[in-house]
Parts: structure tokens; sequence; C-alpha cells
């Protein structure tokens, strides 16, 4: 869900700036300059966002761990589930970036320029 919700922001973000790339274009910005842009904005968001999400995990366990405590004797976060869930943020962040910066670059300044909306 994290997932498509990245995913479709970074999509409508782009759209919405289609005009702004084609000006970055115009003055002289690469691909690789708008690709740098993109996916360096949805890693931002998608880092930010595991982080605040890996912080808040262990007060909801401890609460769980706490209201669970007559059927589960021990309630805690293993290190290695800490990695694979930075792991997977910034893989979310690198996938919903993909389709938003392929179309960002192939775009024509002419048609980018003329888009409205």
């Amino acid at each position: 869900i994290i997932f498509l919700v990245l995913a479709n922001t970074m999509i409508m973000t782009a759209r919405e700036r289609i005009r702004e790339y084609a000006v970055l274009k115009t003055l002289g910005f690469t691909s690789k300059h708008l690709l740098i842009l993109i996916f360096g904005e949805s890693l931002s968001i998608a880092i930010f966002g595991g982080i605040v999400g890996i912080a808040l995990t262990f007060p909801a366990c401890a609460g769980f761990g706490a209201a669970m405590s007559n059927f589960l004797n021990r309630f805690i976060i293993e290190p290695q589930t800490l990695v694979m869930a930075a792991v997977f943020a910034v893989f979310v962040g690198i996938v919903a970036a993909i389709f938003p910066a392929i179309r960002s670059v192939n775009i024509k300044i002419v048609d980018g320029l003329r888009q409205i909306g």
C-alpha cells in the first residue's frame, strides 16, 4: 500500500511539473540532471517515511507486547527486521521514481511547454 501511495504521489508530482522540466531542459539541464532531481525527491520522501515508520515501530511494539503479555512471553524487534525495512524504503523510492523519470526525460521541450495542468 505504501508503495502505491508513493508511486501515485511521484506520478502526480511529475505530471504537475512537466512544464518546469521543459523549462529546465530549455535552460540547458540534461536528462541526467532531471533524473537526479526526480530520483532524489522520491528517495527523500521514501527514506523520511521509512525513518518515521521505523521510529514508530518501537512504541507500537511495546504497546502490543504489553497488551498481549498473557499470550506472548517476549515480543521484540529483530535488527534484521529494521534493516529489511530500511532497504525496502529505499527500494520503494527507486521503483516509484522510474516511470515519472522516464516520462520527464523523454518528453520534448515544446510538448512540455505546451502541456496544461
